[in-house]
């Protein structure tokens, strides 16, 4: 029984891992998470005040963590427990800074808008 249940913990860790879409752009940050229930949000480059990261020690390991967006007027935006947060987070800093990030793998893209 205790197999089972972690196999199925598993499995919707995978699924949920799969459907989470970030897209960086050179005027926007697009995030997308969810499966059934999906929830998205849109920050233009030049309102973002920071990106902060928040990992736990499980988190390290595994290469996932807490993304925290606070945009102009102190407004934040969470989104939890995202595969490869720094990486999305240096695609931000490198857009803001240069105008366009390279394309970052596993999930977080750089494109054009």
């Amino acid at each position: 029984m205790p197999i089972a249940l972690g196999a199925i913990l598993v499995g919707i860790a995978a699924l949920r891992r799969q459907s989470s879409d970030f897209a960086v752009t050179n005027r926007r940050v697009v995030m997308k998470v969810g499966i059934l229930n999906t929830r998205s949000i849109e920050l233009l480059l030049d309102k973002i005040e920071a990106i902060a990261v928040n990992q736990s020690v499980p988190g390290r390991l595994f290469d996932y963590g807490d993304i925290i967006g606070t945009g102009s007027g102190g407004t934040k935006e969470a989104f939890r427990r995202i595969q490869s947060p720094h990486e999305l987070r240096r695609a931000v800093q490198t857009a803001t800074t240069e105008g366009l990030s390279p394309a970052a793998s596993h999930g977080a893209h750089a494109t054009r808008a």
